[in-house]
């Protein structure tokens, strides 16, 4: 385990506040550069990259290059968040081509975005999915994309669906102020980059996990104690730097599955087998 990891999060500034600082409440070190000419030589020096979509520029698309390459040439984790995406053509294309090149660990989307990556029509709306069940056929594709590219997805939503080579993990935590905040997603996935730097490559779901249910159980704790959206954040970062790992334990809502139909099938009131 790296003490204090330097993560290179290459985000829009809408949220990078934010992910900088849920960065710092868990331990790690974040750095958000994206000059061109130094990005190669911070991504060098880091234990993981970090690239989002959102609020896209030319400018920051050409740096995510440069920084997927000198990631790939070191085995560093990296966490691709498809932002948008399903609302643009521009990102789609992209998020295909950075995929190909450069074979991040992680992609991340919610259920429209992850959907437009494999061609599905959604329903989203702008950054926010519009979509909210799943089909065997989609969870089907979405294994496949997996074994292609050689990675794991994650689909967030209601219930988030963590995807790999041979299982369907199912976490149901958080809460609904979560999506009531700009740039929580983006948030997660600067954590997860946090996660990814401290495990090997057979520990990869595992940190997922530890991700997610971090951040929706922080939630949870923090909207029973705060009146609105404002105290609300404010609670957050203070749970995602003080919670203990027997408090995630010991709420946390999980099923593993190895066969979509399962999930799709899959009655609330198993949540906790």
């Amino acid at each position: 385990m790296i003490k204090k990891p330097l993560i290179h999060y290459i985000t829009h500034p809408i949220a990078m506040t934010d992910c900088a600082n849920a960065i710092l409440a868990i331990g790690g070190s974040p750095i958000m550069a994206e000059h061109h000419a130094e990005v190669q030589d911070i991504t060098a020096k880091s234990s993981a990259l970090v690239v989002n979509l959102g609020n896209t520029t030319d400018y920051r698309m050409q740096a995510m290059r440069l920084s997927g390459q000198v990631a790939l040439e070191k085995r560093l984790p990296i966490v691709l968040d498809l932002t948008g995406i399903a609302v643009s053509s521009l990102r789609r294309t992209f998020a295909h081509d950075f995929i190909t090149m450069f074979s991040p660990q992680l992609v991340k989307g919610n259920v429209s975005e992850i959907l437009a990556l494999l061609a599905f029509a959604t329903q989203a709306n702008g950054v926010d999915t519009g979509d909210n069940h799943l089909t065997t056929e989609q969870l089907m594709k979405m294994r496949s994309f997996c074994q292609a590219h050689s990675c794991i997805l994650l689909v967030t939503g209601e219930i988030d669906v963590i995807v790999d080579l041979g299982r369907f993990i199912c976490l149901k935590n958080g809460s609904d102020k979560l999506i009531q905040v700009t740039g929580t997603g983006c948030l997660l996935s600067g954590m997860l980059g946090y996660f990814l730097s401290q495990v090997s490559d057979l520990e990869t779901v595992d940190a997922v996990v530890k991700a997610v249910g971090l951040l929706t159980i922080a939630s949870e704790y923090a909207d029973k104690n705060t009146a609105g959206l404002g105290s609300f954040k404010a609670s957050l970062f203070d749970y995602l730097g003080n919670l203990k790992p027997n408090q995630i334990k010991g709420k946390i809502l999980y099923f593993e599955r190895q066969m979509p139909q399962d999930i799709v099938r899959y009655r609330k009131d198993n949540w906790h087998e």
